[in-house]
């Protein structure tokens, strides 16, 4: 099929990615230790895992800190360095520009983005040296250390959207647009926020100076938030691709001569995308898995709404909604993520008889992929 190329490197358009790869794949270079195809982790692994966990997170918050008090501590103790021009407008009042503040500001924030990307490339490299992956001898080697390098600079993977499956169907241009500003300020807009509240409860009794400090907890908290999702991100990326080849092989040697499973697999696939609401590489995967091994053809239209799903499902004989309550349950929750909202589609899917899995079962189920413990209990649990 023409949609299913080889993969090659993406070339690094900007200068700070090339030298991050370029570091990244100097550090992948130490062979990684054997382990078995799943990457399943015994305790020793785990625990190692955590202290990774905890040194990353120590380090991130202790960046943001030290962020705020070089920002602050000097323009305290030294005022007259960051010297403010002034703008007269006629019939309006003078309004300053702190040009030397907001130039010492930006280069700060330079230094610490950089600070937090090599911390997050030592954190991938090292999470996934412990789980021996990507496997020299894995076809897919440089497309895993691809993945890797993305998860450290947290990028997003808008690959599905080769197959016409659209997350973000459905969504107006402004949420979009409403979404990802938060997502790129939500640290700042805390900060601004919280300063306001202070600002109007204490007003003038509490100093500018305590104000300002407060933002030290706030980008702590923010950067430790980052980096935990980075290592929560590079765990599900590592554990999943083997468990993907997994299922998609298990569910073609068992359906691979019904047709009418196979033209449901699309329909299941988008809405799984538009349930998740995220653009995740694992969703990538387990498409191009599926497209691989069922070959079935790709369609152009609107994704199913829950309750034309539930329709079209009834129509399937038994093994077929046995392998595609299977396969919705494994799309939602490849990406580690179980979320209010995909709770509520869940327990409706559980009330129309689509699947007979308790949520409780599948937060257990959750934890234990994250834990690096596998999916075995889903892939040999009677779904229906």
């Amino acid at each position: 099929m023409d949609y299913l190329i080889e993969h090659k490197q993406k070339p690094k358009s900007l200068l700070h990615e090339k030298y991050a790869f370029r570091y990244f794949k100097k550090l992948t270079r130490k062979r990684a230790p054997e382990v078995d195809e799943y990457h399943i982790l015994n305790d020793d692994e785990v625990k190692t895992i955590q202290l990774i966990r905890r040194n990353t997170l120590f380090f991130a918050g202790l960046f943001g800190s030290l962020g705020i008090i070089s920002l602050y501590l000097p323009y305290y103790l030294c005022p007259e360095i960051f010297w403010v021009f002034t703008v007269n407008i006629p019939g309006m009042a003078q309004i300053p520009i702190p040009i030397m503040f907001t130039i010492y500001g930006l280069i700060l924030a330079i230094l610490e983005i950089a600070a937090l990307v090599v911390l997050n490339l030592r954190t991938v490299h090292q999470i996934a040296f412990v789980c021996g992956f990507p496997s020299r001898e894995d076809p897919d080697y440089e497309k895993h250390i691809e993945t890797l390098f993305e998860v450290s600079l947290e990028k997003p993977n808008k690959q599905i959207l080769i197959f016409g499956i659209d997350p973000l169907a459905g969504l107006s241009k402004f949420n979009i647009i409403l979404f990802t500003t938060f997502n790129l300020l939500k640290a700042s807009l805390s900060n601004v926020l919280i300063k306001m509240v202070l600002a109007r409860v204490f007003g003038r009794y509490m100093l500018r100076a305590y104000i300002d400090l407060i933002g030290i907890p706030v980008f702590a908290f923010w950067n430790m938030y980052a980096a935990n999702r980075v290592i929560r991100e590079a765990k599900v990326r590592i554990m999943a691709p083997n468990m993907i080849r997994h299922l998609s092989y298990t569910l073609h040697k068992k359906l691979h001569e019904d047709d009418h499973f196979k033209s449901t697999l699309y329909d299941v696939l988008q809405f799984i995308a538009v349930t998740k609401r995220n653009f995740h590489h694992n969703h990538f995967l387990l498409v191009e898995s599926l497209i691989q091994v069922f070959e079935f053809e790709l369609k152009k239209q609107a994704p199913l709404s829950r309750e034309e799903l539930i329709k079209k499902a009834e129509s399937l004989n038994e093994n077929a909604k046995q392998g595609l309550a299977r396969l919705l349950i494994f799309g939602i929750m490849i990406d580690g993520k179980l979320s209010y909202r995909e709770k509520i589609v869940l327990e409706e899917l559980h009330r129309e008889g689509l699947i007979h899995i308790d949520f409780k079962i599948l937060k257990a189920w959750e934890k234990s992929f994250l834990e690096g413990r596998g999916m075995n209990e889903l892939l040999e649990a009677k779904i229906i």
